[in-house]
């Protein structure tokens, strides 16, 4: 049976620019999806010009066949068409040969020659090469690995408008990976890719203006990037901006705005978020006292693993009526999901 090829390097689908169209329709242009019809006839199209040897045709459709449900057949002609695309001195087509050979995808594996094949193309001025390249050189893929080569190639793709190279760049100088530790170089970078709307670089912008041993550390500008991650998704973030609220950092107290945001964190499995509310419930601030939905609340985290959690549970059981930690034992096993049971526990009226 053929191995599977190395996820590690990822080839990413072909652009969708293309499958819109320009219409005219009551005199006003707008752009529509191409029909069937006509997305066949554009495949088509570029498999003829990738046959009649022009090489951007020869790797997009390469690119198509590497995608699109690859199997043997597939690869291998996938493989053809790249090396006639690099013969004509195609950087991209370097790029996606140098994937190949990463992968192990329709070829053997050869991470020297991949390497040295994504660092061609990254040197041509491909940004998802440099990427690329700077994955190799950070996990030490056909070359010794180098934080400090790494951060080279993530600050030239960050450069050319890549939210990954950003990022990359901003985490290594906060952390102090193949640099000296630098906030403001760390600002600099997850601040553009926070812009750029990318929730992991919006977290850490947020947790870096935490950093009290920063001089430009900024509570206002943590809170504002924590929504804008919570927003996002970041569950790390929607508990941490339910802290925000409960306690006044960056911005004015709201225990409705924290119930809600830690309601949220505790849905999407933050046994934080979880262990927290249950606090509330257990004390009567910022929800009503009820000790079983407590229990309720902390028995779940502790089943999810949470060390607080387990804990701090014994001494819980030891304040409930039998019953009532009956009742609450049988709807953390009635509600198979913490979305359900937060919902049960804590309703939107309270929120």
């Amino acid at each position: 049976m053929p191995r599977r090829p190395d996820s590690t390097f990822v080839i990413r689908a072909p652009e969708t620019a293309g499958s819109h169209v320009l219409d005219l329709l009551g005199g006003v242009v707008r752009h529509r999806p191409l029909s069937g019809e006509e997305a066949l006839r554009a495949l088509q199209k570029l498999e003829s010009d990738a046959i009649a040897g022009n090489p951007e045709a020869q790797t997009e459709f390469a690119r198509y066949l590497l995608t699109d449900a690859p199997d043997f057949r597939k690869n291998r002609r996938s493989l053809i068409l790249l090396k006639n695309a690099v013969k004509a001195g195609l950087p991209q087509a370097k790029h996606l040969l140098g994937l190949l050979m990463m992968r192990g995808q329709g070829v053997k594996a050869d991470h020297v020659e991949g390497a040295k094949l994504l660092k061609e193309a990254a040197l041509a001025g491909i940004p998802d090469a440099a990427l690329d390249f700077a994955k190799a050189a950070q996990l030490g893929y056909g070359l010794p690995a180098s934080p400090e080569t790494a951060l080279y190639w993530w600050r030239i793709a960050g450069a050319q408008g890549k939210v990954t190279g950003q990022r990359n760049a901003g985490i290594a100088y906060r952390d102090g990976i193949g640099t000296a530790v630098d906030p403001d170089q760390a600002a600099k970078w997850l601040t553009q890719a926070a812009k750029a709307g990318d929730p992991e670089s919006q977290y850490a912008l947020a947790r870096l203006h935490l950093q009290r041993n920063w001089e430009a550390h900024d509570p206002d500008e943590s809170r504002r990037w924590m929504k804008e991650a919570a927003i996002s998704g970041v569950v790390d973030a929607q508990y941490r901006l339910g802290v925000f609220f409960w306690s006044g950092r960056g911005g004015r107290v709201d225990l409705r705005e924290a119930v809600r945001w830690m309601c949220r964190a505790a849905e999407n499995g933050s046994t934080l978020a979880m262990t927290t509310l249950s606090g509330f419930l257990l004390t009567g601030n910022a929800l009503p006292l009820n000790r079983p939905y407590a229990y309720a609340l902390l028995k779940a985290a502790a089943d999810l693993g949470d060390a607080s959690a387990l804990a701090t549970l014994p001494s819980l059981v030891m304040m409930l009526p039998p019953r009532e930690r009956r009742r609450a034992d049988q709807m953390v096993k009635e509600d198979k999901t913490s979305k359900m049971l937060v919902e049960r526990l804590i309703p939107r009226s309270e929120r």
